[in-house]
């Protein structure tokens, strides 16, 4: 068995769709709220930023065949499919997760601890939703697993690794550019280790419930490949290394632009 032929098999429902994309819209408007109560437009200008980034790359890795995922119906109704589709994707995962991410960094950094609990209170409630759904889509597995959407990915195609690499780059050359600045180092740590905390406590109730898996490529089918090596290539791979690196490059953006 060899782990960099491993997949990331991904189960979805049309509810999930829709309570994704509910949960994005629901975010944008508390952060335009924050703006208009409190004159603060950080939180609006940090979730377009991480919405607009992830979005760009589901678009190139979906109109790339890196990544392929079927058309969507939200609410049952209204057919969403690319390219409008990877920008649904992108706001919920890149901008819920890095606002929650920066929410963290600014009330650890400056002290805020308005931020910070806005922030905890975020994961939390994200976490308690993603909970029930990732229960409900275990029990539609267990009923009809073929009612569902199945989608892989090559966990370590070398387009992934070619990301991943510019990624690390970007944020080892901020470094070396900015040595002598404590703050920008200590931020862009305290980022990495606030990405890679919610992104380890939104994907475990979905590991949990069966609807992230990875799997190998055997006979023509995508089996799951064994517990141990689950654990390792999820948490050691997929969210330490991939999820928590790939975002990097946006808090060197942020710090550019005197948001962090």
């Amino acid at each position: 068995m060899n782990p960099f032929d491993d997949y990331m098999t991904r189960y979805s429902t049309p509810a999930l769709y829709t309570f994704e994309f509910s949960i994005a819209v629901a975010v944008a408007i508390v952060t335009l709220a924050l703006w208009a109560r409190s004159g603060d437009a950080r939180w609006a200008v940090v979730y377009v930023v991480g919405g607009v980034y992830d979005s760009i790359v589901e678009l190139l890795a979906q109109g790339s065949g890196v990544r392929g995922i079927a058309d969507a119906r939200l609410f049952g109704a209204i057919r969403v499919g690319y390219p409008a589709l990877p920008f649904l994707l992108g706001f919920f995962e890149g901008g819920v997760l890095l606002l929650t991410g920066y929410g963290i960094v600014r009330g650890l950094m400056d002290r805020d601890r308005s931020a910070l609990r806005l922030s905890l209170v975020l994961a939390a409630g994200l976490f308690a939703m993603i909970s029930l759904g990732a229960a409900r889509m275990s029990v539609q597995l267990a009923a009809d697993p073929g009612a569902l959407t199945v989608t892989t990915r090559a966990l370590f195609s070398k387009g992934s690794l070619a990301i991943l690499a510019l990624c690390y780059a970007v944020a080892g050359g901020y470094v070396l550019l900015r040595a002598s600045d404590r703050r920008a180092r200590r931020g862009l740590l305290l980022w990495y280790l606030a990405v890679a905390a919610v992104a380890a406590l939104w994907y475990t109730p979905l590991f949990v419930s069966g609807g992230r898996v990875i799997t190998e490529l055997r006979g023509g089918h995508y089996l799951p490949v064994g517990m141990p090596e689950q654990i390792a290539v999820l948490y050691g791979y997929s969210i330490l290394f991939e999820a928590a690196g790939f975002y990097l490059p946006v808090y060197v953006l942020l710090r550019m632009s005197r948001l962090v």
